[in-house]
């Protein structure tokens, strides 16, 4: 999508591609993991007050910026349990093996 909404792809009396969500920067592989991690949304610890500052369970969550590691791992399991999906799905239907086909 990011490539899409670059000038090079829009003319200029076109309208701009809607989208449901944000579209973002693409900076390859590695600089799209750094983006995940670092960057996009937010992710909160759970702070108790009067602790300063260490995590324990309580209502109150700190935020910061960036998914971290567990958002990025989060990512990676959701595609990878898609792929066992659609490799086991073709697995039970014979894969297109039946012969007679064209």
């Amino acid at each position: 999508m990011a490539v899409l909404v670059s000038p090079p792809y829009q003319p200029e009396k076109s309208t701009a591609l809607e989208s449901m969500v944000e579209i973002g920067s693409y900076n390859g592989v590695l600089g799209t993991m750094w983006s995940i991690v670092r960057e996009e949304g937010t992710s909160g610890q759970e702070i108790a007050p009067g602790t300063n500052g260490k995590a324990v369970k309580s209502r109150k969550k700190a935020e910061k910026r960036g998914q971290g590691i567990e958002g990025l791992w989060r990512g990676w399991r959701v595609g990878m349990w898609g792929l066992v999906g659609v490799w086991t799905a073709s697995a039970m239907s014979g894969g297109g093996n039946s012969g007679g086909e064209f």
